[in-house]
């Protein structure tokens, strides 16, 4: 079966551009692309921590007012300091 002209220079084609983006070798593309997914992994993993956080102090300051709210000085202090 002899193969058509026109498909081997596609082929050919493809070829050439998974070889190279503008002329890029490939070795600087893969590291271009991980140095992106390591990029965009950081950005997501610092997000994700700074609404931790932002949780954290949240349910830290809720839990800090209920026990100041119930707290009564008076009766943890017990008797007033003795005058001298």
């Amino acid at each position: 079966m002899a193969e058509n002209p026109a498909n081997h220079s596609a082929a050919s084609a493809s070829d050439d551009a998974k070889a190279g983006l503008e002329g890029e070798p490939a070795r600087e593309r893969v590291d271009r692309g991980l140095s992106d997914l390591v990029k965009r992994a950081m950005s997501a993993g610092l997000e994700v921590a700074s609404r931790s956080k932002d949780d954290f102090v949240r349910v830290a300051t809720t839990e800090m007012r209920a026990w100041l709210d119930r707290l009564d000085l008076q009766s943890e202090l017990g008797e007033p300091w003795p005058r001298w």
